[in-house]
């Protein structure tokens, strides 16, 4: 969401709304919110702000292409805008290999700070142009005198320089599943640009193996604690990661299903109270044990405050109720 400040500079603020439709809908994953807060929507939600926050400021800090964090509270993170588009709505790059490259360098760095995105793809990624001017040619020549032939001025140098965003399924180089989410963050590159661009890399990997054993190299400092060291505990790591884990279950199931044609309107339940209602009151009429009620997940929520620790705010805060929608959008 872009908003802006009181001096009308403009924002972005990200809401988190991790397991807000797919928990409280979707009957098979229902034992998740038996578990109290674990399987609050609110909860989650603050998880992965929190855990956002915590990396993209690290990573801004070890000078990454990251927008700059402003602040956080509760399920929500204020960061500056940056004047880009995502990469899943460029059609066409005057140099897909050099564009490739500088992804593939980004991966490996964070590898060697000893992270992992997790999620790197095509709606994770921004492109944003720089324009480097041309050099003026100054000439002594009046305009009366000049070559009808003269050549016209050189055009703007323009630079395709990717951003990063979206952090909170980030993890550890030491990770027990490193191998298979660093795979993963390396095939979804490979195959947007051979779908997308139409090439295809000479050189194989990069490989697990490999940068594995840049991890901490060239004074490298390692960023895969900095959740833990800024109050995000193992518990909570564990209830965002298994929370991520059902999402993109979820999204991938979905998915497979609109290929079926066996997907009907589940998008429009978030638009829907009234569906959603008569949705459980179906499902509670033969399952009443499974839902969890409405009271005991509003306490849960309720304690947040107090069970989850915030993070320290800059001097220059922005407060979020100060902040307005910009009509740009």
């Amino acid at each position: 969401m872009v908003v802006a400040d009181d001096a009308g500079v403009q924002k972005v603020l990200k809401i988190h709304r991790l397991g807000r439709i797919s928990f409280r809908t979707v009957k098979a994953n229902r034992d998740y919110l038996k578990n109290g807060q674990a399987g609050s929507w609110m909860y989650l939600s603050q998880l992965a702000a929190m855990k956002e926050f915590a990396f993209m400021r690290a990573l801004r800090d070890e000078g990454f292409p990251v927008p700059e964090p402003i602040s956080q509270s509760r399920h929500t993170i204020l960061m500056t805008l940056v004047d880009a588009l995502p990469m899943r709505q460029i059609s066409m790059v005057p140099d897909p290999a050099s564009l490739y490259a500088d992804l593939i360098a980004i991966l490996l760095r964070l590898a060697q700070h000893g992270l992992i995105h997790g999620d790197y793809n095509e709606f994770n990624i921004l492109i944003k142009e720089e324009r480097t001017p041309a050099p003026s040619t100054s000439t002594s020549t009046s305009t009366s005198t000049q070559s009808p032939s003269a050549q016209p001025p050189a055009a703007d140098q323009i630079t395709l320089v990717p951003v990063i965003i979206d952090f909170p399924q980030m993890v550890s180089m030491d990770h027990v599943n490193a191998e298979m989410y660093f795979d993963r963050d390396v095939a979804c590159i490979k195959r947007f640009f051979k779908r997308r661009f139409h090439f295809t890399a000479t050189q194989p990997g990069p490989f697990f193996k490999d940068a594995k054993k840049t991890v901490g190299k060239d004074a490298a400092r390692r960023l895969d604690a900095t959740a833990e060291a800024s109050g995000f505990t193992k518990k909570m790591a564990k209830d965002l990661e298994r929370a991520i884990a059902l999402e993109q279950k979820l999204a991938e199931e979905k998915a497979e299903l609109k290929k079926e044609g066996k997907y009907f309107g589940a998008d429009s339940e978030e638009n829907s109270d009234d569906d959603d209602d008569d949705n459980d009151q179906e499902d509670d009429s033969s399952e009443d044990d499974e839902e969890p009620e409405e009271e005991e997940r509003g306490q849960a929520e309720q304690q947040l405050e107090d069970d989850i620790p915030t993070f320290p705010r800059p001097e220059k805060e922005i407060p979020v109720e100060k902040l307005t929608i910009s009509e740009a959008t």
